[in-house]
């Protein structure tokens, strides 16, 4: 975490992509590093950029279930920040939400949907639903 402060702080461009069209935010979100996270999406990084493949960050936050860094996006998107793509495709056509459904990861399937993330609680009573009780979201 330190090294991505002292990078910002001696002027490093948040937004520079490698030749794959990766962001440090990518790179982060592939490990699901909370705090360097947190600090990128603070100092504007577009959480939207997708790479050479159509991956975002959220692709890559969802396909390795990394839901506090998703939560981050989450509450970016509703308190000010740029529209999160929820919709967005990578090259093979799958949104975050197709991720989720195929990998049956319940919470991000919720989160996803509302758009919001879990208040506290709420974890449990989503994981204990059925698979019935929850027929808008195909697992």
């Amino acid at each position: 975490m330190n090294v991505v402060n002292k990078l910002l702080e001696a002027g490093a461009n948040v937004n520079k992509t490698d030749k794959s069209g990766r962001t440090a935010l990518h790179w982060a979100s592939i490990q699901g590093h909370l705090e360097p996270t947190k600090v990128l999406v603070e100092k504007g990084i577009d959480y939207n950029k997708a790479t050479n493949g159509g991956t975002t960050a959220l692709h890559l936050l969802v396909d390795g279930n990394h839901i506090k860094c998703v939560e981050v996006l989450i509450d970016k998107n509703n308190n000010g920040g740029s529209p999160l793509e929820f919709e967005s495709k990578d090259e093979d056509g799958k949104t975050p939400m197709d991720l989720a459904k195929e990998k049956k990861l319940k919470e991000l399937c919720f989160m996803l949907k509302e758009k919001r993330n879990l208040a506290p609680g709420e974890k449990q009573i989503v994981v204990s639903f059925r698979q019935e009780t929850h027929s808008n979201i195909p697992m």
